[in-house]
């Protein structure tokens, strides 16, 4: 069975992961996709460099699965619980 939601927590993250964006759109998101994937809620961390990162990462995933931001984890799962009956957006 694929898994078609992830929730991203991001709380505890720290520094700057910027340098991996390209990676994640071009490698990991069209794997992630023909997986099932289709929907990520997205715990932001309190690091303001972390979350500059963060919003280019939700940017970028926007047309092609359902994203989120979030600042508690009730909240995400709550959106993730709905996003799952919701249709697939798009493939790569």
């Amino acid at each position: 069975m694929p898994y078609t939601l992830l929730l991203n927590d991001k709380t505890q993250a720290t520094g700057d992961w910027s340098d991996a964006l390209e990676w994640l759109e071009y490698e990991w998101l069209p794997l992630v996709l023909k997986g099932g994937l289709h929907a990520i809620a997205y715990i932001f961390t309190p690091d303001m460099h972390n979350q500059l990162a963060s919003h280019e990462f939700i940017a970028r995933l926007k047309p092609y699965l359902r994203i989120e931001a979030f600042d508690d984890a009730p909240a995400a799962f709550e959106w993730l619980e709905q996003a799952s009956a919701a249709p697939r957006i798009n493939f790569i």
